[in-house]
């Protein structure tokens, strides 16, 4: 199967990550290796990758984990599995802000900090922590 250049480097790079078991590179780092300004150019690259059956990517909130068909290896399973806001259950509240400041100030200046350091809305963050923590809770039973 022919690929391009980009498509090469970038794959080569999944491959390379998955033999090693290391977490699946960021898009900033794929972009920097295939030459890319923008970061939708790397997504879109993984797109046709799985297109073409090359790999299976699982999205997450933050990173994703990919698959090589060829070799059936995997890169590391990310620690935070939350899934990509497109992928996220209708159902998951987004608990409003206020309430928690509300509740307790100092744990809201903390959440929000942890969300302005992760580059995410505190919104998103909530979002984020409501369904980590509804998992673990069905899994107490």
């Amino acid at each position: 199967m022919e690929l391009s250049q980009s498509e090469r480097i970038v794959y080569e790079a999944l491959v390379g990550a998955a033999e090693r078991m290391e977490p699946c590179p960021k898009n900033e780092d794929l972009a920097e290796l295939a030459g890319f300004n923008s970061l939708g150019g790397i997504a879109d690259l993984i797109s046709r990758l799985e297109k073409k059956g090359l790999i299976d990517a699982e999205r997450f909130q933050r990173t994703r984990q990919v698959c090589i068909v060829a070799t059936g290896k995997c890169t590391s399973r990310p620690l935070n599995t939350a899934p990509h806001w497109r992928n996220r259950p209708p159902e998951t509240l987004r608990p409003a802000p206020h309430t928690i400041a509300e509740r307790k100030p100092n744990m809201a200046a903390e959440i929000m900090s942890w969300a302005n350091h992760r580059g995410v809305s505190l919104s998103d963050a909530l979002a984020d922590l409501v369904f980590v923590g509804w998992e673990v809770e069905k899994e107490r039973g």
